[in-house]
């Protein structure tokens, strides 16, 4: 006898589970609950995930508002992320400085792509186009 790995979806297509409905996922709320459970109070956040995790949770976050075209909440996080880090000393021992600077690369990089974002979306002002004498 071998065994099945079974899924919702299979249990709805076969109908066992009648009155299932599959609903499609809210990824901008769900971005900002994981927003709120980590920056919210970070200090907090930190001292529950750890510091690798809180640093792995956050740079998840980030990536997905980055992938939604939010570079700069993403940025944000990055530098929320910063801030805690920069501060933390546990028995007497910092984040290591390489890991502060990787945070920084990437806070601007979403800046940069942020600054880049929003210089496409601005109209030109009227006339620009034309050249002056």
């Amino acid at each position: 006898m071998s065994a099945r790995i079974v899924t919702v979806a299979d249990l709805v297509t076969e109908r066992r589970w009648r009155g299932i409905k599959v609903r499609k996922a809210r990824i901008d709320e769900a971005l900002l609950h994981l927003n709120d459970a980590l920056l919210a109070q970070p200090g907090t956040a930190v001292e529950t995930f750890g510091e690798i995790g809180f640093k792995r949770s956050v740079d998840f976050l980030s990536e997905r508002l980055a992938d939604r075209n939010a570079h700069a909440a993403a940025s944000e996080s990055q530098s929320s992320l910063l801030e805690v880090m920069s501060g933390r000393n546990v028995h007497g021992r910092g984040v290591p400085r390489q890991v502060l600077e990787e945070i920084r690369k990437r806070r601007d990089t979403y800046a940069a792509a942020a600054r880049q974002s929003s210089r496409r979306r601005k109209p030109s002002p009227k006339g620009s186009s034309r050249k002056r004498p």
